[in-house]
């Protein structure tokens, strides 16, 4: 072992087996315990050359074998004596100088070195001031030992009463720096712990619903045998359905509150029919709520209009969220009541109601929070869903409560503004045929084939390119009446890939689609000329609208 690794190791005797400050302060201690030790080893022979006094070779000699102890107690655990031994073994080496070399030493400024060693290694003020005490007694002693006048000898007290104040301010003003720090380190380790826990909740919740979607295709590509059409059983489609539109929310759950501590969020009102609403979302979840025997009942009260004027997709987030959330804790066998009225004051309030495990006060207090599991081991959520359900109603203008009971079951209370919206909406849609010719570009073939369906639907003829070149040959070709651009293909990306399509297809509008929805792309697609913006997953009635807008114009 060379002897750099030797005072590498002494250094770091005991603070193996510290942690943060105190490892530290150890490693300090060892130091200047260490140093000096080699310093009094070397210097020893030397000043005795020079003086001939045998007291200037033994006396450092004792010194440096004195401090080079003090890692070996470091090292047995017994910080506070290898402190102790350092400082005073330090305190009597001044004094011993001091005496031998006279007012030439310059005492002065090691007291001050004193002083601030007391502060960087004492946390604990009994200790502190016992160690003050030493290098007043040794200051005094000096100053007594020079003969220094009363006046003096005040004056130099004084100096270094007003350096201990220094000192002590700053060490003060450290300590509650350090102690801040801490706490931010702590609050940022505890965010980064749930999160990941979040995270992983999240995983394991779309694995779960993926499983589902997985296993039944694998068992209809088995039971097809190569054949181009097979017979799906209807609650097999519904089982599907059920598992993309819980991956959908999970997945919109991340995003949207993702936005929402961004500060970039926008409400779109749109006139709307509640009741159908509810109904349809409750219809979704009921076929979750059916692997546990559960029925939900719903009930809207008979004032309530029947077109409305909010956010439609805002407040199936809030439905979607609460019933869910209900479906998991709701004990099996058991009902989840949901009731939709207006408030003496006209407001919108819905509630939610499940026969889970219930809310302690603690609980209630943390279910909003964001990245919080708390509702028992039988929750298997994202962590996101009711603290995204609180922003979004928050953001509508609105409000959200619950009231529970340990052992009976929570009941979610959501507020909010009631506008009647207009009635000539009442009547369904009809869709109606585009026979338009539409050119797909995106990299992925099977997002091709469900937009391809979308499409034929609408009486569109289709193109598809899963190369963006290969696209604009096609196109040059066939003179599509608008392009549908998958903004994330290999190699260009967003605006790049917008800029070429524009270039080679001068006059053909483009709408971008993508499987990001964070506003500030949609801003920065539409401000580079796209006419329109869609996210991934394409749901019929929304890609139906956004075309309907874009071709009626046309």
């Amino acid at each position: 072992m060379n002897p750099r690794d030797i005072l590498k190791k002494v250094i770091n005797a005991g603070a193996q087996t510290q942690d943060g400050t105190k490892a530290r302060t150890v490693v300090i201690v060892n130091i200047m315990a260490a140093i000096p030790a080699l310093f009094a080893f070397v210097l020893a022979p030397i000043l005795f050359i020079i003086t001939s006094q045998l007291r200037l070779l033994y006396c450092p000699v004792i010194e440096g074998l004195i401090l080079i102890t003090v890692p070996f107690f470091n090292r047995s655990g017994k910080y506070i004596t290898a402190k102790f031994i350092m400082f005073c073994t330090h305190c009597a080496g001044t004094l011993f100088f001091g005496v031998i070399m006279g007012p030439a030493a310059n005492v002065e400024l090691i007291v001050i070195f004193l002083i601030g060693m007391s502060f960087l290694l004492f946390t604990d003020n009994r200790q502190r001031v016992f160690s003050l005490l030493a290098v007043f007694s040794v200051l005094t002693a000096l100053g007594i030992y020079y003969g220094y006048e009363f006046t003096k000898l005040i004056v130099l007290i004084a100096v270094v009463t007003l350096n201990i104040m220094v000192f002590y301010f700053y060490s003060e003003h450290f300590k509650e720096s350090i102690d801040k720090l801490m706490a931010k380190t702590k609050k940022l380790e505890d965010v980064n712990l749930t999160k990941s826990l979040s995270f992983n909740k999240t995983n394991h919740e779309t694995r779960n619903h993926l499983n589902v979607v997985t296993s039944i295709s694998e068992e209809l590509l088995r039971q097809s045998k190569g054949a181009d059409k097979i017979v799906i059983g209807a609650d097999r489609v519904k089982a599907l359905n059920i598992a993309c539109k819980q991956m959908t929310l999970v997945i919109n759950n991340v995003l949207d509150y993702s936005t929402m501590e961004n500060g970039k969020f926008e409400l779109l009102n749109s006139n709307f029919d509640l009741r159908e609403l509810v109904e349809e979302i409750t219809a979704s979840f009921q076929v979750m709520a059916d692997e546990k025997q559960v029925n939900i009942r719903t009930e809207l009260a008979p004032g309530l209009p029947e077109i409305i004027l909010s956010d439609e997709r805002e407040l199936t987030t809030v439905i979607s969220n609460l019933i869910s959330n209900a479906v998991k804790f709701t004990a099996p066998h058991s009902e989840i009541g949901i009731r939709v009225f207006p408030n003496e004051k006209g407001q919108l309030v819905i509630t939610v109601g499940d026969a889970g495990p219930g809310l302690n006060d603690q609980e209630r207090i943390q279910i909003f929070k964001p990245y919080v599991t708390q509702r028992h081991s039988t929750y298997r959520g994202t962590g996101l869903g009711l603290p995204l359900v609180k922003k979004t109603v928050e953001f509508m203008g609105g409000s959200i409560r619950v009231e529970s009971k340990p052992g009976i079951g929570s009941i979610f209370i959501v507020t909010l503004p009631l506008v009647a919206g207009a009635k000539q909406l009442e009547e369904k849609i009809s869709y109606k045929k585009f026979n338009k010719t539409v050119l797909v570009i995106d990299d992925n073939q099977m997002n091709l084939r469900a937009v391809e369906i979308l499409l034929q639907r609408m009486g569109c003829h289709v193109l598809l390119s899963p190369d963006l070149f290969n696209g604009i040959e096609a196109a040059s070709r066939e003179k599509p009446d608008l392009v549908l651009l998958d903004i994330g293909l290999p190699g260009i990306y967003g605006k790049e890939a917008l800029k070429v399509v524009q270039e080679a297809l001068n006059g053909i509008p483009v709408i971008s689609v993508t499987g990001e929805s964070a506003p500030a792309i949609k801003e920065e697609m539409l401000a580079a000329g796209a006419v329109g913006f869609l996210s991934k997953p394409l749901i019929f009635d929304t890609f139906y609208s956004e075309l309907e807008i874009f071709f009626t114009k046309k």
